[in-house]
């Protein structure tokens, strides 16, 4: 008695909803019932949304683990694949559409198709008549998938113009802050509110988790709006990440193997920004900047330069430990807060040899340094700016034609009448990752354009005022504020500590900023005495 395996396979999950399942898992049933088969469902073979007009089923999809169990002789010669018609099991190129066609029959499996009813043996593959059929079927399935490709893209395109001259809307898809109406995309003012917070709390400094947990804490003025129902870091970092907040849409297709990827250049002012494009820029400088940053903060921020400050004999990253050290004979304890190098954290070097340095007197010294600079230090020279703005120019000159040449590898790779289509599918690959590459560059040098500003020294400078009058809550705020702006004036800070004797040390330190400027200073400490500072350019 032969075993039989049913094939289903629709290109949209849309039609799930239709009588295509129902109407191809019938069919299996009754051809075992009328030829005394066993219908095998130990194999799953459903493709639902799954398109077969460039032969990704037969590479990812069930139909791909099928072709695998008869390699492995786990789908044993004899055995029957029932299908609703030939373009179930391939709408690629004839040539591949044969391909498999004769590959399944040739493993001594037969094919069974509904429309129009039909047995096919090993023995077809020699018989011109017999093959003769489903060759016809499956070039008209290939042309029509190729047709419909198409005109699917060249709808899309004129969809994109539209939005690009008229400001029309592609989709009706559209961010949870916005909504669409009569008159375009609005903000809905209580969501926008939402999302203008968390930008203004990451520009501040708060990291996702952080955020996300003053969204939890504040339901009532903050209710959530993704998918799930309550807030999710991803989803923070989702809205923190999204161009679509300052108003620009990315339209996108789908490439082979279901992933998407951009198409042609981004619309600027497509939606109604809820954010400046300036203020994205500065998150994106300040996530960036955190990212390398490992453990908690701690309550009041105790150290503020966490993550880019460095030893210079060691090349560790240099971070705070707090000792405690009686000072009355009634047992109180104040804390002793030390930079320290990563070597001495973890015990591969002794503390004695000089690569720690009291933590207060160096944020002193270094808060000092950044109070005393002016915005000439800040901006750079004129050569530093317009090197970036000219760079920016040509990488977005680069795009445009990065655009045009992905444009016209799409049109020729879906031509039903171009001879060789896939040469244009490999260079569309390349051509999509030389893209998403510029457009990272471009990221990156927005990203420091937005950071080398003099307001941001300004408002340095004014934290740095406040410092020493605020106590308690205001305190943790400022310092909280002040970490996040100091990232965005300097990338590193290099110490190198040395012992002039057994009560003093000098802490050698370069502060290195963001448009390439490096001050030094030199601050000597001795224990008991207050430590000074001296800067050296």
């Amino acid at each position: 008695m032969s075993r039989a395996f049913s094939y289903i396979r629709f290109s949209s999950k849309k039609q799930q909803k239709g009588e295509s399942f129902r109407r191809q898992a019938d069919f299996a049933v009754e051809v075992c019932r009328e030829n005394g088969w066993v219908l095998d469902e130990t194999l799953t073979l459903n493709d639902l949304g799954v398109s077969a007009f460039r032969g990704n089923n037969a590479k990812v999809g069930a139909l791909a683990e099928f072709l695998e169990a008869i390699r492995t002789g786990r789908v044993l010669r004899g055995s029957v694949l029932i299908i609703e018609s030939i373009d179930r099991l391939s709408r690629n190129k004839v040539g591949e559409a044969l391909q498999l066609f004769i590959s399944i029959l040739n493993s001594g499996v037969a094919i069974v198709t509904r429309e129009p009813r039909r047995t096919y043996t090993q023995d077809s593959i020699n018989d011109i008549a017999a093959l003769l059929e489903p060759l016809i079927y499956m070039s008209r399935a290939h042309e029509e998938s190729a047709t419909k490709s198409f005109r699917l893209k060249d709808a899309w395109a004129k969809k994109k113009e539209r939005a690009a001259t008229q400001g029309l809307p592609m989709t009706k898809m559209a961010p949870r802050w916005l909504e669409l109406t009569e008159n375009g995309y609005m903000l809905i003012p209580e969501r926008a509110a939402t999302v203008r917070e968390i930008f203004r709390l990451s520009v501040e400094g708060l990291g996702v988790q952080r955020i996300l947990n003053y969204l939890v804490a504040h339901p009532e003025k903050h209710p959530p709006f993704g998918d799930s129902g309550r807030w999710r870091d991803s989803y923070v970092l989702q809205i923190l990440s999204n161009r679509a907040t300052f108003g620009e849409f990315q339209p996108q297709m789908r490439e082979e193997g279901n992933l998407r990827v951009d198409c042609g250049e981004p619309i600027k002012n497509y939606f109604p920004p809820v954010v400046s494009e300036d203020l994205f820029y500065q998150v994106q400088a300040g996530m960036k900047a955190r990212f390398r940053v490992l453990g908690r903060p701690g309550e009041y921020e105790t150290n503020l330069f966490t993550g880019i400050v460095f030893h210079a004999e060691d090349r560790t990253t240099m971070s705070v430990h707090t000792f405690r050290q009686a000072t009355t004979a009634g047992g109180e304890t104040r804390p002793y807060r030390y930079l320290t190098s990563g070597a001495t954290a973890n015990g591969s070097t002794r503390r004695g040899k000089a690569l720690s340095f009291p933590y207060p007197p160096f944020e002193q010294g270094v808060l000092q340094a950044l109070s005393e600079l002016t915005a000439a230090d800040i901006l750079g020279g004129e050569d530093d700016g317009d090197e970036r703005e000219a760079e920016i120019a040509g990488l977005t000159g680069k795009l445009v034609v990065l655009d045009h040449r992905i444009q016209d590898a799409e049109q020729k790779a879906s031509d039903p009448t171009e001879e060789n289509p896939e040469v244009y599918v490999g260079l569309l690959k390349t051509l999509h990752k030389t893209k998403r590459e510029t457009v990272q560059r471009l990221e990156e040098l927005k990203a420091d354009a937005a950071s080398c500003k003099a307001v941001n020294l300004g408002e340095v400078q004014s934290l740095l005022g406040l410092l020493a009058s605020v106590k308690g809550d205001e305190l943790k705020e400022v310092r909280r504020k002040l970490k996040a702006k100091v990232r965005s004036l300097v990338t590193e800070i290099w110490v190198h500590i040395t012992r002039v004797t057994h009560m003093t040390r000098v802490a050698q330190v370069q502060i290195h900023l963001r448009n390439g400027t490096i001050k030094k200073l030199a601050i000597q400490h001795t224990s008991g005495l207050r430590a000074k500072s001296r800067k050296s350019t």
